[in-house]
């Protein structure tokens, strides 16, 4: 990732211009996006080219993004995702989190940094869509590329305290033969489904789905660790999580010559559940390097199916920037913002397994494909 970082602010917080009214103006708009939801872990760092080694509730920490400091009294530089701050242990770069983002990303003014924080998808004003996309992969390869993820090995006999099904499960579609396939539970202390990530034959994780949500539409957890910059996510995962290394449902789909990869594990079992037992969900919309790799050890191919929105199109673009050593066909987005397989009623998915095309051919919705195709 080209960032050019040589106006680090080193031993010093960066926090912009020191006149009166713009430092106020500067700590309104720290409070601002205090508010919001901000995605560090799906968009933020990656865009920032910044790969968490731990990441406790609010706490992250990382290797220092300062690269021309000294850093023998150890690099680790950390983040809160509430508050917003960061500072390294080492070399002593602090600051908040519009001041890092103008730094790492060679920003002349804090404004610029905060209207890409305020995006949420990180896309900067002016930018196209196709150059977010390119800059946000840039980032997400280079975070992911040079790490090699150690993978967990939980016990199996945890979920034993998960064993109760929560109806939204089944309201989603999902069938009963799945929920047990697939041990899907549900978790009254975080108020959450709970998915098993089982790869190789070991338990490498748990995904929590929080179910419980205010009037607004926020989500809502009774732990306090499932709270990250003021709000609870959807999905929460145990900690460590390989989710550069692994794919979900791996281990079920060894014996077909073709797979089809979603995003989320929801999606991958409501398709199981309506008869498409080849599927992997790649836990969000950025495919590493080593997913990749084993998603090209389907001989036949990889039938690639996003979501309808931003994380859908870098899911497309970072595989293609992998170069397929295998064939890789696209299937039609559902059509609706925001969208995903899941939203396709059990009737047509088969319409749409069969609508998919070669990456180098043309992709749209169902509704925009040419007569013939379906």
């Amino acid at each position: 990732m080209s960032i050019d970082r040589s106006q680090l602010r080193t031993g010093v917080a960066h926090f912009g211009n020191t006149g009166e009214d713009d430092a106020r103006e500067r700590r309104e708009a720290l409070e601002e996006l205090k508010r919001v939801s901000l995605d560090f872990e799906g968009i933020v760092f990656p865009g920032l080219g910044i790969d968490p080694w731990s990441w406790s509730g609010d706490q992250v920490q990382a290797e220092c993004p300062n690269p021309e400091a000294d850093h023998e009294r150890g690099g680790a530089w950390g983040f809160h995702t509430g508050k917003m701050v960061h500072s390294c242990f080492g070399c002593g770069y602090s600051g908040d989190v519009i001041g890092l983002a103008q730094d790492l990303l060679a920003m002349d003014d804090w404004r610029e940094a905060l209207d890409w924080l305020r995006e949420g998808s990180g896309q900067r004003p002016g930018e196209s869509h196709a150059q977010f996309i390119d800059r946000v992969l840039e980032g997400a390869l280079e975070a992911s590329t040079p790490v090699e993820e150690a993978i967990p090995d939980y016990p199996a006999d945890m979920l034993f305290k998960y064993d109760e099904i929560h109806d939204s499960v089944f309201e989603r579609g999902i069938s009963p033969e799945v929920v047990r396939e697939m041990q899907i539970g549900f978790d009254r202390s975080h108020m959450a489904t709970t998915i098993p990530h089982f790869f190789r034959g070991r338990l490498v994780g748990v995904q929590y789905r929080h179910l419980a949500q205010d009037a607004a539409g926020e989500y809502l957890c009774p732990r306090d660790e499932c709270t990250a910059g003021g709000r609870v996510p959807k999905f929460k995962n145990t900690r460590p999580f390989p989710r550069n290394t692994t794919l979900y449902n791996y281990d079920n789909v060894q014996e077909f010559d073709s797979v089809f990869a979603v995003e989320s594990p929801m999606t991958v079992l409501y398709l199981k559940s309506h008869g498409l037992p080849n599927v992997v969900g790649t836990f969000g919309g950025f495919v590493s390097p080593q997913q990749a790799q084993l998603l090209y050890g389907f001989p036949e191919g990889v039938y690639l199916w996003p979501d309808n929105d931003p994380t859908g199109d870098i899911f497309l673009e970072s595989i293609d920037l992998l170069t397929p050593t295998v064939p890789v066909f696209l299937v039609p987005t559902v059509p609706g913002a925001k969208s995903d397989p899941g939203d396709v009623p059990p009737e047509d998915i088969e319409r749409y397994r069969r609508a998919a095309v070669p990456s180098w051919g043309w992709l749209g919705d169902l509704d925009g494909y040419p007569e013939g195709v379906l």
